[in-house]
């Protein structure tokens, strides 16, 4: 069976058939929405430009001295970073918080309302904290943030006033302005504090570098000139010494880890009364501080020298301060306990910073050895120290003098900052009073409602098409019953129908 097409002619049939279906939602909808637009509330919007621009006001020399910042939105998703940061900036609590004391704006009635029914379940809340929560809220709802390009901000402010608009979009971008001026000039200073702390302790290395140096080729000329006097003699003396060290500290180490376990039995926590001790610490830099005054003279005076003896008195001393210090720190830490555990506890204690001082002193003695020894040798020994702290001298200068090239650059960049402040962050354009209102836009919302309205009545037109199953026309017949119409009755009016057809006419 073959099926009939369908023409052009065919669907104008249907319309004109149908028309009906397709002007009611047509005029209904079109209606609904150019009069549902006059019952919208009506917003007035006013928008600011602000732009960024670039440092213009040093010379190309200067300029490349400032350190250098990150490159500008490198790629699109840097800038909708950037867009997403300024927008969260604009709208955070703090502008819109400014936005309102600064224009002493007034909560509406409703919102008002809304936070004293609110109170009802928040009761730990104030009424006033609330009301302002709600403003912000609604004061936010109003305000969006846009980019144009890569350095210009667009604050735009919506208000059922049209001046209100305008205050608000002015005083926000004067707050975005100030804030962000302020913010770079308190990196700026920060950043150059830092410069300055960094540069003072660079140089104090590099004269420390260069005092080390100058110290060492006086103290060995001195040295050598007495080398008859502190030659083997000294170097058997320190030697000694160093043998008693070693077994000064494996006798410490083993009597520290007996007291450990011993303390620890009884649930004395040690490990909480050795970092208790930090007074002690004092006491073994004076006694190191006194070795190594003795390992420089020694270079000149032999072991038993008045001075060197009145040094070992000052290292006793402070050896004698330790002990007390630790016994009076274990009493302090365990008043309930036995004075035999207290004095185990303070000797433990003292035993730690014992070793420590002993592994000083050890490095101290030996390094006295080299040097006397190479006083003795003869210039290698000289020329290999000289090569070394000259390296360090030099390693110290370099960082000095970078540090000084970027407290220069730093120095230049505060004040160009300073200098910028009106320049960097400008307003190109600033917010207008609005003639018309930015909403409801109703030539947009009618147009909106007469397209739905096609739409409606072409679904509903194709609708009663589709639901309707009577015969129209010889196409419908055939394709129904499958078989071809050979012929038809015209249709035969009666005489009282001709005769009311006739009078019509007439």
């Amino acid at each position: 069976m073959n099926q009939r097409q369908v023409t052009l002619h065919d669907i104008w049939q249907i319309i004109w058939k149908r028309k009906f279906w397709l002007v009611l939602p047509l005029v209904l909808v079109t209606a609904v929405a150019f009069g549902g637009s006059y019952l919208l509330p009506t917003v007035f919007s006013s928008s600011t430009k602000i732009v960024i621009s670039s440092s213009k006001l040093v010379s190309r020399e200067l300029e490349s001295m400032i350190p250098k910042e990150l490159a500008d939105l490198p790629d699109p998703r840097t800038e909708q970073r950037w867009l997403a940061s300024t927008r969260s900036e604009i709208l955070s609590s703090s502008y819109i918080n400014r936005l309102i004391t600064d224009l002493k704006l007034e909560p509406k009635e409703k919102i008002v309302k809304a936070a004293a029914r609110m109170q009802d379940q928040f009761r730990q809340y104030a009424l006033q904290d609330i009301v302002r929560k709600l403003q912000i809220d609604e004061l936010r709802d109003n305000i969006d943030v846009g980019l144009i390009g890569d350095n210009q901000v667009v604050i735009t402010c919506g208000s059922d006033q049209p001046k209100l608009a305008v205050d608000m979009a002015t005083k926000l971008a004067e707050i975005y302005r100030e804030r962000k001026l302020s913010d770079e000039v308190a990196t700026s200073r920060e950043s150059q504090a830092f410069t300055d702390q960094q540069l003072a302790l660079a140089k104090k290395e590099f004269e420390d570098a260069e005092k080390a140096l100058a110290d060492f080729k006086t103290t060995y000329i001195s040295a050598s000139l007495q080398a008859g006097i502190s030659s083997q003699t000294n170097v058997s003396a320190i030697q000694s010494e160093l043998d008693a060290t070693n077994l000064e500290v494996k006798e410490a180490i083993d009597r520290k880890n007996f007291l450990a376990t011993r303390l620890a039995e009884v649930g004395i926590d040690t490990m909480s009364a050795l970092q208790s001790a930090n007074e002690l610490a004092g006491d073994v830099d004076d006694a190191l501080s006194s070795t190594k005054e003795i390992s420089h003279l020694m270079m000149r005076y032999l072991w038993r020298d008045a001075k060197i003896q009145m040094l070992l008195t000052k290292v006793s001393d402070a050896f004698n301060s330790m002990q007390s210090h630790s016994t009076a720190l274990a009493k302090q830490l365990y008043p309930d306990r036995s004075g035999s555990l207290q004095a185990d506890l303070g000797e433990l204690i003292y035993r730690r910073y014992q070793i420590g001082f002993l592994a000083g002193k050890d490095q101290i003695l030996r390094s006295s050895v080299q040097q006397i020894r190479g006083i003795v040798t003869g210039t290698p020994y000289y020329d290999q120290m000289v090569e070394s702290l000259q390296k360090k001298v030099d390693a110290k200068r370099s960082i000095y003098d970078k540090w000084q090239t970027q407290a220069t650059g730093v120095s230049i960049q505060q004040a160009t900052t300073t200098a910028e402040a009106e320049t960097k962050y400008r307003i190109l354009e600033p917010a207008t009073i609005p003639l018309e209102p930015s909403s409801p836009n109703r030539l947009k919302i009618t147009l909106m409602g007469l397209g739905l309205g096609i739409l409606l009545g072409v679904c509903a037109m194709i609708l009663a098409e589709v639901v309707d199953h009577s015969i129209k026309s010889i196409e419908d017949i055939e394709e129904m019953l499958g078989l071809e119409v050979v012929g038809t009755i015209p249709r035969i009016e009666d005489e009282t129908t001709v005769k009311k057809t006739a009078g019509v006419r007439g």
